[in-house]
């Protein structure tokens, strides 16, 4: 990743290098797509959806909060009213 920053910085000038952006874009929902496509072909998965998004939901929620808690830590130490 840090090798990819390093070129991305070096290239951010380069008129080409705009257009990944937008690229990585059309990507990222291409995939989305068709993990939807795949799971909606798992006849198990589609059986337990139930089960597994109770469970999705308590991960989500519980990363969320922490996440949530960490930034709020993290603000206090370092933000503007932080420590002086």
């Amino acid at each position: 990743m840090f090798l990819g920053v390093g070129i991305g910085y070096a290239l951010r000038k380069v008129r080409g290098v705009k257009v990944v952006g937008t690229t990585i874009q059309l990507t990222i929902y291409a995939l989305l797509c068709l993990l939807g496509v795949t799971v909606g072909a798992n006849s198990y998965l589609v059986s337990h959806l139930g089960d597994f998004g109770g469970q999705a939901l308590l991960l989500a929620v519980l990363g969320l909060g922490g996440s949530l808690a960490a930034t709020l830590a993290l603000s206090k130490c370092f933000g503007k009213g932080g420590r002086k």
